[in-house]
């Protein structure tokens, strides 16, 4: 929204949208972009970060109900009578996984306009203190491996992505997404080092421009989680940014 109030001034008027939703990848992305495509668009800023390159990582592992129950329920009330039990277990699990850094679906969504594929949780408003982000981050894949010799699954459909775009006239503009410090800190060097490499063989394979912001504003106070700012005024400054790639490819 901020976005597109900012770039009204543009000859035209460009429409924005944000195409983003959950667990995007280019194995996932790719699936969609014959109609993107038809949309015809002027200009595609593709955000990419670490663990949308990796060619392995292992899993990580949710507790079960019962685990779930012993661990964090029974221990955690002195009284605890079950009234629904429907609703107790499905909200132990949603502050469980919200404590792990994974949102799960909830009723407290908030819609933006131009943003079809993507609702925001409530939680993802709120900024959170660096404990806790350096808490949420043990939860978060930070295992993985990128190599550097071979593309791997991921790395071919970014290409592929590329190439569609480019047979169709369509500028792209890749951009890494910003990280918190807890979470850049948390990372091995070698899949950062790694995964900055291969961006940087697709930026001169195919001529396209590439703006790195993994660490432009890891020390701020905007982060929702370790990998995802914070739908706040507090964190516009991400949004700006934004605006600003915008103005200087289309004024």
């Amino acid at each position: 929204t901020y976005i597109q109030e900012k770039i009204n001034h543009l000859p035209n008027t460009p429409k924005v949208f944000n195409l983003a939703y959950d667990s995007d990848k280019p194995s996932i992305r790719i699936d969609t972009i014959e109609k993107t495509v038809s949309l015809n668009p002027t200009l595609i800023l593709y955000g990419i970060s670490y663990f949308d390159l990796a060619d392995s990582a292992k899993e990580i592992t949710v507790p079960g109900l019962g685990e779930i129950y012993n661990e964090f329920v029974a221990k955690n009330y002195e009284f605890f009578e079950i009234h629904n039990p429907k609703w107790t277990t499905l909200n132990t699990i949603k502050i469980i996984a919200a404590n792990m850094g994974i949102n799960l679906p909830t009723r407290e969504v908030v819609l933006i306009d131009n943003t079809p594929f993507y609702n925001y949780q409530k939680s993802q408003t709120v900024i959170a203190t660096n404990s806790e982000l350096i808490r949420q981050t043990k939860n978060f894949p930070l295992d993985f491996t990128i190599s550097i010799k071979t593309d791997n699954q991921e790395i071919e459909d970014l290409k592929k992505i590329i190439t569609t775009l480019k047979e169709n006239d369509i500028e792209i503009i890749l951009f890494v997404t910003p990280v918190s410090s807890a979470y850049f800190e948390s990372l091995n060097n070698e899949p950062k080092d790694n995964f900055h490499q291969k961006i940087e063989d697709i930026s001169n394979e195919f001529g396209i421009s590439v703006i790195d912001l993994s660490q432009k504003y890891s020390d701020y106070e905007i982060w929702a989680d370790p990998t995802h700012v914070a739908l706040n005024k507090k964190s516009l400054i991400y949004s700006k940014q934004i605006v600003k790639i915008i103005n200087e490819e289309l004024e």
